[in-house]
């Protein structure tokens, strides 16, 4: 057991009850600060008393769901299922998976016809997979996912009025980008200061750098890409920043030479949090490097092809929603690749439940010939150590070709690409063509989230077969 002084009841200072939007400040009690106070007592519970709490609420949730939403309630139909006899998480797995072709064809078909909608937004998200989907969340899940975010800001160090820097893209989510009570809320309440990610030069990063020493920021937090970009903006510069308590990864793969370069030069220890714009936080690691699932929020399931993947393995992930009732999504794909973890104590003594490192995207993985699938690692590591690239993206068409993008000073690039292309061209196998392309500029997708490897081949197998990577 590690860190026994977390377990102690967290207070929440003055300033906690000024820093949420005016629309949830409707009670005496703050309904966020109200939920972070649950979430923070129920995380110690024992495995199998959050189990039951769970299977009982997803029950609740996925009944309500099967009878009120004219999508469920065909699908129901279809395969047998009555809602008022609907067992979970037995018969779970008799539901048909949700994809986002079905969420951006669906549309009004999703909604409830019972639930309140006149507190609900609609969100977005799409840009880093090429699907852009439209959905709705309500007060409910606004409050939940407002609260578990805060716990696990607590879990990395940070608490109500402790000094934060955000490196993020999505302009929905900066103050600068929302207007002046926004500003004024973050720069004044939250004591954060923020930079857009979308363009993170030298120059950028330096003035960065220059409003960090003066801020102080006890917390960091950003896209994975971001901040090894910082990272190595500071290494090669040999400057540094103030003493940090945590260091937050959000929205992007964690990998371990990431990970242990963010730690090595920022000298703290690094957070990986995992979530999307659908279900707000899905999972989020601990002081022990456990990854524990928000399971007030969700439910989540690794799947390989039909079956759920056994412990160690990849699989894709497909995760329920149980914080929203205006539109449910029930076994939602999200495209993501997780490895699944076998039931086990968490050394930090919480009983949530662990899952496995995020692997990447489903189309994250190139298609070799014999169809194996080729992590976008191994293509990044190619990388390594060739000066003459700049930035570089693998993408790879559905029937199969590869196409390597890059951007590079024309000293030594000709003989890095054919370098590069022959190896791919090896571990990839005979029939698959491969062909390197030198840009200007590799622009962003409207997310901001780098992805250097693409494949519109790869997903296709994690959904219909076994896959082995």
């Amino acid at each position: 057991m590690i860190r026994q002084e977390s377990r102690r009841e967290a207070r929440t200072p003055i300033r906690a009850h000024l820093l949420y939007r005016p629309s949830l400040r409707r009670r005496r009690t703050h309904p966020v600060l109200a939920r972070l106070a649950e979430l923070e007592a129920e995380q110690w519970l024992s495995p199998q008393d959050l189990q039951a709490r769970q299977e009982a609420h997803a029950q609740d949730c996925i009944r309500r769901a099967l009878r009120d939403v004219p999508v469920y309630r065909r699908q129901a139909a279809a395969v047998g299922v009555e809602a008022d006899r609907f067992t979970f998480p037995d018969d779970l797995g008799r539901l048909p998976v949700l994809t986002r072709e079905d969420l951006q064809t669906a549309a009004d078909g999703l909604v409830s016809s019972t639930a309140d909608r006149s507190q609900a937004l609609w969100n977005h998200t799409g840009g880093s997979s090429g699907a852009p989907v439209a959905f709705l969340q309500d007060e409910e899940y606004r409050i939940l996912n407002l609260a578990a975010v805060a716990r696990h800001d607590r879990w990395a160090g940070w608490d109500f009025g402790r000094r934060t820097a955000l490196l993020w893209g999505a302009d929905r989510d900066l103050a600068v980008g929302r207007g002046w009570r926004e500003i004024v809320e973050t720069r004044l309440l939250r004591r954060q200061v923020e930079l857009d990610a979308f363009e993170l030069g030298p120059a950028i990063l330096d003035r960065f750098v220059d409003r960090l020493t003066s801020f102080v920021p006890e917390i960091l937090r950003g896209y994975a890409s971001a901040l090894a970009l910082l990272a190595a903006r500071l290494e090669s510069t040999g400057r540094r920043l103030p003493p940090l308590r945590g260091i937050i990864s959000c929205a992007e793969t964690l990998d371990a030479d990431t990970r242990a370069a963010l730690t090595r030069v920022l000298g703290a220890p690094v957070f990986d949090r995992y979530g999307s714009r659908e279900f707000g936080l899905i999972a989020s690691e601990c002081e022990a490097g456990t990854l524990h699932v928000n399971t007030a929020g969700v439910h989540v399931e690794v799947l390989n092809g039909g079956a759920p993947a056994a412990p160690g393995s990849s699989g894709r992930v497909v995760v329920t929603g149980l914080g929203c009732r205006v539109m449910p999504l029930l076994r939602y794909e999200t495209g993501d690749v997780a490895t699944a973890l076998a039931p086990a104590p968490c050394r930090c003594g919480r009983g949530l439940p662990g899952l496995g490192r995020i692997v990447g995207r489903t189309s994250d993985f190139v298609v070799g010939a014999d169809g194996r699938l080729i992590h976008g690692e191994f293509f990044t590591h190619l990388f390594y150590g060739r000066r003459a690239v700049r930035r570089f993206a693998v993408v790879q068409a559905a029937d199969g070709p590869v196409v390597v993008e890059v951007e590079g000073e024309e000293d030594g690039l000709e003989r890095d690409l054919r370098e590069v292309a022959e190896r791919i061209r090896t571990r990839l196998g005979a029939g698959i063509a491969v062909r390197t392309v030198r840009v200007d500029r590799i622009a962003p997708p409207p997310s901001g989230k780098i992805r250097f490897v693409r494949s519109a081949a790869a997903p296709r197998l994690w959904r219909d077969g076994t896959a082995a990577s």
